[in-house]
């Protein structure tokens, strides 16, 4: 009889160890799955950006293009998901590959090199903040 009492006895001293390391490791848990979720909208915004910079690349060699308002609104278009995405017109360049310069419409042959800036922000973890930049080259033809 007095082998029951000490089991029982044993086992009411460790109920509460189950709520206690729950409370531990819980926090532990949702900081990693938060901090997935923040890594995958980091890694979806660098693949935006990326297409959203080969459209305006696209769109400044077309031959009916004629401003920096175009490739403006084509960037924006592409971006959607990405607020406040926006070329970088004084770091984007254009190597005239024909004769004169590179003015829109673009020439044959000319290299644009066209960058495009972000920034990102983690939703869970606000001290995350990033300045991406992604940089397209293409040539007119």
């Amino acid at each position: 009889m007095r082998a029951w009492f000490t089991r029982r006895s044993s086992h009411r001293h460790e109920r509460g160890t189950t709520l206690i390391e729950f409370a531990l490791i819980f926090p532990t848990f949702c900081g990693l799955l938060f901090g997935i979720i923040d890594g995958g909208r980091f890694i979806g915004a660098r693949v935006m950006l990326s297409q959203a910079v080969a459209e305006g690349a696209r769109v400044a060699c077309l031959s009916d293009t004629l401003n920096q308002a175009t490739v403006d609104a084509a960037v924006a278009g592409s971006s959607t998901m990405l607020p406040g995405a926006s070329i970088d017109w004084a770091a984007s360049t254009c190597v005239p590959g024909g004769l004169g310069t590179c003015t829109f419409p673009r020439a044959i042959g000319d290299q644009l090199y066209l960058t495009v800036q972000y920034n990102f922000q983690a939703s869970f973890f606000r001290g995350f903040t990033r300045n991406m930049r992604q940089t397209s080259r293409m040539v007119c033809e």
